[in-house]
């Protein structure tokens, strides 16, 4: 098959929690999670997490990135970057590699700083 024939390569994969949904227990995904309703207990992500406006997260949540317009509560362990944008609430504690807060977000409880080894 030559280059110009090749398809397409399919989007990215996104696992997508509805508006009108509330998840109560455990999740868990390799791919990214948007979260346009509610999850209520641990959520464990390989990939990014991403609270819409009108979303909430409450418990304990694992990820590699977490991207944040909605509100999350609870205890988060972020290996990347965590981004609250202007929408965002956060109350919890927070333990994230990078940090960005826009203007209008509004954080409460603690936040530590992750350190890479040189």
């Amino acid at each position: 098959m030559g280059f110009f024939n090749r398809a397409p390569a399919p989007p990215p994969s996104r696992t997508v929690i509805g508006p009108k949904t509330t998840l109560k227990g455990a999740l868990s995904s390799r791919q990214d999670i948007e979260v346009q309703g509610a999850v209520e207990g641990p959520l464990r992500c390989k990939a990014t997490v991403i609270v819409v406006a009108g979303g909430h997260v409450q418990g304990e949540l694992d990820c590699v990135t977490l991207s944040c317009e909605g509100s999350a509560s609870g205890k988060a362990d972020v290996s990347g970057l965590s981004r609250f944008g202007e929408t965002a609430t956060w109350d919890g504690d927070l333990s994230t590699a990078r940090l960005s807060v826009s203007e209008g977000a509004r954080l409460t409880g603690t936040i530590r700083a992750l350190t890479t080894k040189p």
